[in-house]
């Protein structure tokens, strides 16, 4: 694989990317001490392959996933998770389905238990519970710095309606 290198003559010259309108949208300091996005950091949301049973988080497709709840989900596996010694973090939205009378489970592994081949370490050393109201949203927010062998959980909101 080649590598494409574009870089400043000197430390005291910026790199840009520009749009069409010659306005900056990406900034690199000379030094490379600052990265500046000048519009703003968006992305499509990832892939979660299937909405009930065991689900697949494809983290080569982004870092937020959405996911309505169908059934219980029971099992998660992440894939494409970067290797060790690269930091990796990603956020799931959960959406408790309109109708979900008593609302449909979602069960997490935790306490140092796995999920596929990756143990799940909560804040607080509890799994989350979802909620369990019609149309409920769920945060979760998920790192891991080894490859996915951790993965570090906390619920970011609950109950959003």
């Amino acid at each position: 694989m080649a590598i494409l290198a574009i870089k400043p003559s000197s430390a005291s010259d910026d790199f840009q990317f520009q749009d069409a309108s010659g306005n900056a949208i990406l900034q690199v300091d000379g030094d490379g001490s600052r990265v500046d996005y000048k519009k703003g950091i968006s992305e499509k949301v990832g892939t979660i392959t299937g909405t009930s049973g065991g689900v697949t988080v494809d983290l080569s497709t982004g870092t937020f996933f959405e996911v309505t709840l169908t059934a219980a989900i029971t099992t998660w596996a992440f894939t494409n998770v970067p290797t060790s010694g690269t930091a990796c973090a990603w956020v799931i939205k959960i959406n408790q389905a309109s109708s979900a009378v008593g609302g449909t489970p979602v069960t997490w592994a935790g306490d140092g238990t796995t999920t596929g081949s990756s143990a799940i370490k909560w804040a607080g050393g509890a799994a989350h519970q979802m909620s369990t109201g019609n149309s409920q949203i769920d945060l979760i927010s998920m790192f891991t710095i080894d490859g996915g062998t951790t993965i570090y959980a906390n619920e970011v909101g609950k109950a959003f309606a």
